[in-house]
């Protein structure tokens, strides 16, 4: 949820100025549940809506985001439910308005000391705005914001004893997306079914290795207008990931690394296996109590968005959040993804990089100001756009 509530348009530049957000006191319910509601609320200034290389469109944007949550917990085990909805309106450009609703469920239950179960299901009805997902580069030619509907259901037990250094996790789940028919493109609905196996030995108190096996079955289908449902140009393809790593903590510092290797077997005979390197790197450092550094770096494959096979995806960040004063902080980020795509000729390269000041005024009152600036270089020209967000803040906690 964009935080910042009201926009100031300057030439090519947009300026924010201020968000809502309403947070009451928990609710006491019986049975031990606290009911927790809140409001977030934005108005916004775009100055690019559909990420258009040509006729960009500006627009003022207003969301509105409702949400109930019911929680109960004894300490030990944990037990919530949360349900929202978002709903956004263009001033200048109707056509993109929408209304999303989610509803997020998600237990843990300790059954020993050092052995525990989680369980986390979603349903969400959901749009990817003009410009983005299937519509990249042509978003001015959809008459809206391209809806789905998500389903996520996963479960996971973990086992880490103090007085033991081995340690396993096993997590098993299913996921789906169904979009509504604004495209008729084959290859957009997809089901998987996904599997992950960790075994770490523990050396000391701050060190673990880690190996890890993770698996995804994925099924493509698109449902045409008229008609059963076929196979989705045989994407149906498989992913498994072998993958050794280190996790490492001390009092300033934070470390994981997980390398191997990515299989990427399609069933269909006429779309050529993937075997590659993939990575997950995550790092934060403190050099001081107030102030952090965080670094990410990952390579793994996405499902098309179009005609390729899959997408080959590298994505680099970093990020400084810095308190100069109880009162004054700053956070600087920049963020680098190259994408490519196998089975066609494209590779896009997109940049983002952010400013922000923050200044507490008094609890639940605080100002924010900064800049963030998007880059995206494509051999494809249609995919090629720049933007330019400046805004100053308000936001409001009661």
């Amino acid at each position: 949820m964009n935080k910042f509530d009201k926009h100031i348009s300057l030439v090519g530049v947009s300026f924010a100025l201020g968000s809502t957000s309403v947070v009451a006191a928990p609710i006491a319910l019986p049975w031990g549940i606290d009911l927790t509601p809140s409001m977030d609320s934005s108005v916004s200034y775009d100055d690019n809506v559909t990420n258009s290389a040509d006729d960009a469109i500006e627009s003022w944007l207003t969301t509105v985001s409702p949400a109930l949550e019911f929680a109960t917990d004894n300490e030990i085990d944990f037990y919530s439910l949360r349900l929202s909805s978002e709903s956004g309106k263009y001033l200048n450009s109707q056509r993109d308005d929408y209304v999303d609703y989610r509803a997020e469920a998600s237990a843990r239950v300790e059954l020993t000391s050092g052995t525990s179960v989680s369980m986390n299901g979603s349903w969400i009805r959901g749009h990817e705005d003009r410009g983005t997902g299937f519509s990249e580069g042509i978003g001015n030619e959809l008459d809206g914001p391209d809806e789905f509907i998500d389903r996520d259901l996963r479960t996971g037990i973990e086992y880490r004893p103090e007085n033991n250094p081995l340690v396993f996790e096993l997590s098993l789940g299913t996921d789906s997306r169904v979009y509504d028919i604004l495209l008729d493109q084959a290859g957009r609905d997809r089901t998987s079914e996904f599997g992950s196996f960790s075994a770490g030995y523990r050396i000391g108190a701050r060190t673990t290795l880690i190996t890890q096996v993770d698996y995804s079955n994925i099924d493509f289908a698109f449902q045409v207008a008229e008609g059963p449902t076929d196979s989705a140009r045989g994407l149906d393809n498989r992913e498994t990931d072998y993958l050794a790593g280190i996790e490492w903590s001390s009092a300033k510092t934070d470390f994981s690394l997980r390398v191997g290797e990515r299989h990427k077997d399609f069933d269909h005979s006429g779309r050529a296996n993937f075997v590659g390197p993939t990575w997950q790197l995550n790092m934060s450092w403190s050099p001081l109590s107030y102030s952090t550094i965080s670094l990410s770096s990952q390579r793994s494959t996405d499902e098309p968005r179009g005609l390729s096979d899959f997408i080959d995806a590298r994505t680099n960040s970093i990020t400084w959040n810095h308190a100069w004063s109880r009162r004054f902080s700053t956070s600087l980020s920049h963020a680098d993804r190259r994408n490519d795509h196998y089975g066609i000729e494209q590779q896009d390269h997109n940049q983002t990089s952010g400013l922000t000041v923050n200044y507490q005024a008094r609890p639940g009152l605080s100002f924010s100001a900064g800049f963030t600036h998007q880059n995206q270089e494509s051999t494809l020209d249609r995919m090629n756009f720049n933007k330019n967000v400046s805004f100053i803040g308000l936001t409001l906690t009661m």
